[in-house]
């Protein structure tokens, strides 16, 4: 652990955490971050090579795949397709279950979002849905589907 500290806060642990992430069935690695690399949820489907429950957490900000810095890119523009797993360099900072449960709430999933990014559909941060073709995700996770216009 190395302690991270700005002038009049106290210093806080951070652990350095190494966990090697398979792909799970559907080819995802299981796991939602944000724009800042931080982990917002961790799915069942998360494949851990060594099967720690507590491998990577909601909270932990991944700074590193495979050896390659992030160095504030985001995770996808680091990452080398088509590799069935990487190993994740994580930062874990202390908190408490309700802060990491917290995290994890209200949120879309990864394949949502690759999906709107693909511009396979569009975001409402305003009414928070993403509405998809044929359907329409709330960001509480709840699935609508739509009527598909015949034409």
């Amino acid at each position: 652990p190395r302690g991270t500290a700005s002038k009049g806060s106290p210093m806080v642990q951070v652990e350095m955490v190494e966990v090697t992430i398979l792909r799970n069935e559907q080819g995802a690695l299981g796991i939602d971050i944000d724009e800042r690399n931080m982990v917002r949820r961790v799915a069942e489907s998360c494949r851990i090579a060594d099967e720690r429950k507590d491998a990577i957490l909601p909270g932990d900000v991944i700074v590193g795949v495979s050896g390659v810095p992030l160095e504030g890119r985001r995770l996808l523009e680091v990452m080398e397709a088509g590799h069935p797993g990487y190993v994740m360099h994580l930062e874990r900072r202390p908190l408490d279950d309700e802060a990491r449960n917290e995290l994890s709430s209200n949120i879309m999933t990864t394949m949502r979002l690759q999906a709107v990014a693909s511009g396979f559909g569009e975001q409402n941060d305003g009414r928070r849905y993403v509405s998809l073709p044929g359907r329409q995700v709330t960001t509480g996770g709840r699935v609508h589907a739509l009527r598909a216009a015949r034409r």
